[in-house]
């Protein structure tokens, strides 16, 4: 295969490609790594098939216009991107977002009932993953605690699992009135029947739904960024 053909020779060797990397990196002291180049290479790979020789120029309005983009896709609340290189830096180092946070109060549970919170977490999602869940009386008090270990899953899965095996243990004890505290929206929206599951979990938010929560289901408040739910298990 000719030199001039390369990915390393498209990328980072020919004079279109250093040229590029010398006008961003004078701006903003990127590596080579920091910014890729493929719809600007793909672009003249197919202008080369028909003969046509792509300019430097071509290429800066191409990444600077994949730039733009992407910070009205991601950044929504910014009205007038500009799009030039330096303004985009100029602009991007004098925004500050607009935070937004809600507080959050930890409630009790209610007479006779008992108040579950679960969470799980993979690092990797997929990954290395571990579950756990808490049961706390009227009182506020624990009374039973449980954090394991379990199979690599996705952060999805790992929070479906702490809740189905906290109902589980609910299960084997014969504990009712059950309220089961989740920081997952996705897991309140799933159960619930607002959203539909995905596969992967759906086997296990059908055993929730059917089996452990088959009498009663409420939503019930804003937590950690999800929703409590309460269960009342047969």
């Amino acid at each position: 295969m000719p030199k001039e053909d390369t990915l390393s020779h498209v990328f980072y060797r020919s004079l279109t490609a250093l040229k590029v990397w010398s006008y961003f990196y004078s701006h903003a002291g990127l590596s080579l790594e920091s910014l890729n180049l493929h719809q600007a290479g793909k672009q003249r790979s197919n202008n080369n098939k028909h003969g046509e020789a792509v300019s430097t120029n071509r290429v800066v309005y191409q990444v600077s216009n994949t730039i733009q983009s992407l910070i009205k896709l991601r950044k929504p609340g910014i009205d007038q991107v500009p799009f030039r290189w330096p303004d985009i830096l100029r602009m991007m180092e004098n925004y500050t977002p607009k935070l937004k946070f809600n507080k959050v109060l930890w409630e009790l549970p209610m007479t006779d009932w008992t108040k579950i919170n679960t969470d799980g977490a993979s690092r990797g999602s997929p990954g290395r993953s571990s579950i756990g869940f808490c049961f706390r009386n009227e009182e506020g008090d624990p009374v039973y605690a449980c954090g394991k270990e379990i199979q690599e899953v996705t952060n999805t899965q790992a929070e479906t699992r702490a809740i189905l095996e906290a109902l589980k243990h609910c299960l084997t004890n014969e504990m009712n009135n059950i309220w089961v505290e989740t920081d997952s929206m996705l897991l309140k929206k799933v159960i619930t029947r607002e959203w539909k599951p995905p596969w992967v979990i759906e086997e296990e938010v059908k055993e929730i739904r059917n089996r452990y929560c088959a009498q009663a289901m409420s939503l019930n408040r804003t937590s950690m960024g999800g929703i409590s739910t309460l269960c009342s298990i047969p």
